[in-house]
């Protein structure tokens, strides 16, 4: 029995409309169906959107699983650390190697020693990434528990300093590899106590005591620097070693023995008043080395140097740098580059005034020599005129050597200097009636010069052939326009000696000496006078700075005015210290006053030294009598006047 559900009337079996209400009858079964259908529908949705879900993650899952499984690969991590070691990538390899003792830590300051073994070993570096390879293929035939140990059994027979190997997971689920790196371990000796030990830059620590030795670490091989750095009281000792720490092991042994030692240093001058100053290293120890002769303790191995600087008539000097390779130095003050300059650029030029002086037959030509070297040459230069020997020369430069010069004090009281050069001339000498024939020669000289300190200059005193050597240490001074020089009294000494045969017959007819006198007088020419002049006023400038009138007493008439004057005037410069540079000297001209007298009008310039130090520069022009003498020679007979150019 079943009732309307609008009105609740009794519906009969078969009916499809309640008679009462007319609703539509619904049975049971369709009922169930449609219930059935709906509860359905909305399952259906419930379980679509689970479903999403659930799909959504599980491709998540999926996903990330795949992405884990990539980023922990162990051949892609070999990879990258291959390309950062390759490329210099310092902060990238910092950060893949991971020490295996715990108490060092791998920063991109101490990684520099590790990148810089294997970029100067890219063989080495080859070998490393070969050998990660082939651990990681060993670990893949493994099973997990297994490869733990498989992987050591590999790094222990290619003593690997940076090994794959497994530790653990990561997200529980992937295997974690990592490049481990082995530390190193270093001991360093060192013989003096206070000695600072440096590992590159880094003060690592100072020795206790003497011979002296303690192990330092843990650090990540490579190459390093290891210093030893003692501070003396006047120098610093150092002793380093380049060292590169691979050794399988993990230890390594530097020894940084300081080896000081005492150095005693001659300098082969005896005078105890000089000022001077020992260097090492270019530093100032504080030590007169004319006043001490010995310092130290300093190395001896040749890696420090030594120089003096010294307070010298001519000046500062400070000599060249010599390594100190012995405990006792042999020191020469000559080897100073400042020296060195100014002997030949005082040589160079008065080779040069030889030459003008040998083709002119007088040493006024002569600037920077002493007079004993003038001597010398006036002997040779009276040579080729009693043998009738010419010269033609063309200098062509010298080569100096620089290792040669050297610097004493003599016993006399002179500080003598000596260097050698090779000279190099286009020159020949030839007799009367000869042609010369140039031919180039070049030969070893030997340079002596003194310091005259009342010129303040260096004079030669001595120039003579020599046997040595010269050494690679040299310096050429070449005449880019080489001059030629000739004798210039060739004609004259041939015109001299047919005039003195001339004379001597005379002599035989006419026995009178007054007009012998008279003929002899007209024999000088103006070239003779200008000639005459410039070696008084050579020989005049000596008797001032060498404080000895003797040099210029040949040169005047004993019964003329100028004799007294000249030489009181001599005594008055020398009791004031005053000393007298002839820096050019001119005839301007001349005038016959009778056959035996004649005007000569000079211009000459000076620098003048005073007693205070002082420099004054002067140019006069000056008026001379000069008369040709009864004995044949001519002399300065008096000063007429002399002016001071404004």
């Amino acid at each position: 029995m079943s009732f309307c559900k609008e009105c609740g009337s009794k519906l009969q079996p078969g009916m499809q409309f309640c008679n009462e209400c007319g609703t539509p009858v619904q049975t049971e079964e369709v009922g169930r169906s449609n219930d059935v259908a709906e509860s359905r529908k909305k399952m259906s949705k419930k379980k679509k959107a689970g479903l999403i879900t659930v799909g959504a993650v599980a491709v998540l899952l999926f996903g990330g699983y795949k992405t884990g499984e990539f980023l922990t690969d162990k051949d892609r991590m070999i990879e990258q650390f291959e390309t950062a070691l390759n490329s210099g990538d310092e902060a990238k390899v910092a950060s893949m190697l991971h020490p295996v003792d715990s108490s060092l830590k791998v920063t991109q300051d101490n990684v520099k020693g590790f990148m810089n073994y294997y970029k100067k070993h890219p063989d080495d570096r080859k070998d490393l990434i070969g050998v990660l390879k082939s651990q990681s293929q060993y670990l893949d035939q493994r099973s997990a528990k297994t490869s733990m140990t498989a992987s050591g059994e590999v790094m222990d027979e290619l003593g690997q300093l940076v090994n794959l190997e497994k530790n653990g997971k990561k997200a529980f689920l992937f295997d974690n590899y990592e490049l481990n790196v082995m530390p190193v371990y270093v001991t360093v000796g060192t013989d003096y106590k206070g000695t600072d030990i440096y590992l590159d830059d880094k003060k690592i620590g100072t020795a206790a005591s003497e011979d002296f030795k303690k192990t330092y670490g843990p650090y990540l091989p490579g190459t390093y620097t290891i210093k030893g750095k003692l501070k003396t009281d006047f120098v610093d000792l150092v002793s380093k070693e380049n060292v590169t720490f691979t050794s399988p092991d993990g230890k390594e042994n530097v020894s940084l023995d300081l080896n000081g030692e005492e150095v005693s240093v001659d300098l082969g001058i005896d005078d105890t008043d000089i000022k001077g100053k020992l260097l090492i290293d270019g530093k100032d120890v504080g030590i007169n080395p004319f006043k001490t002769s010995s310092f130290g303790p300093v190395v001896t191995d040749g890696s420090m140097d030594m120089q003096v600087s010294a307070e010298l008539p001519w000046g500062k000097v400070t000599t060249n740098k010599v390594a100190i390779d012995s405990n006792e130095m042999v020191y020469d003050l000559g080897q100073s580059k400042e020296l060195q300059e100014t002997l030949i650029n005082t040589i160079v030029p008065e080779t040069k005034n030889l030459l003008s002086s040998y083709i002119e037959g007088t040493t006024s030509k002569l600037q920077n020599a002493t007079p004993e070297y003038k001597e010398t040459v006036n002997d040779v230069i009276a040579d080729f005129k009693t043998y009738g020997t010419y010269l033609k020369d063309q200098y062509l430069g010298t080569t100096f050597d620089l290792d040669s010069t050297s610097l004493e004090y003599t016993d006399d009281g002179q500080w003598l200097a000596t260097i050698y050069g090779e000279e190099t001339h286009n020159s020949d000498t030839y007799m009367a009636g000869e042609t010369p024939s140039l031919e180039k020669t070049a030969e070893v000289m030997e340079y002596q010069l003194i310091y005259d300190e009342k010129q303040k200059k260096w004079l030669i005193d001595n120039v003579e052939p020599s046997d040595e050597e010269l050494s690679d240490n040299t310096k050429e001074m070449k005449e880019e326009k080489p001059a030629t020089y000739q004798t210039k009294w060739k004609q004259e000494s041939a015109s001299s000696n047919e005039e003195k045969s001339s004379n001597e017959a005379s002599d035989e007819e006419d026995d009178s000496q007054a007009t012998n006198a008279d003929d002899s007088a007209k024999e000088v020419t103006e070239s003779d006078i200008s000639s005459f002049m410039e070696e008084y006023m050579n020989a005049t400038i000596d008797s001032i700075n060498l404080e000895d009138f003797s040099y210029a007493e040949p040169y005047i008439d004993p019964n003329g005015k100028k004799y007294k004057e000249q030489k009181d005037y001599t005594a008055y410069l020398n009791k004031k210290n005053i000393t007298e540079d002839l820096l050019k000297f001119t005839v301007t001209d001349i005038e016959k006053v009778d056959d035996n007298t004649f005007k000569v009008f000079t211009n000459e310039e000076y620098d003048i030294r005073y007693d205070d130090g002082s420099l004054k520069n002067k140019t006069f022009n000056s008026i001379h009598t000069v008369k040709y003498l009864s004995s044949g020679k001519l002399a300065v007979n008096e000063l007429i006047s002399s002016t001071e150019v404004k």
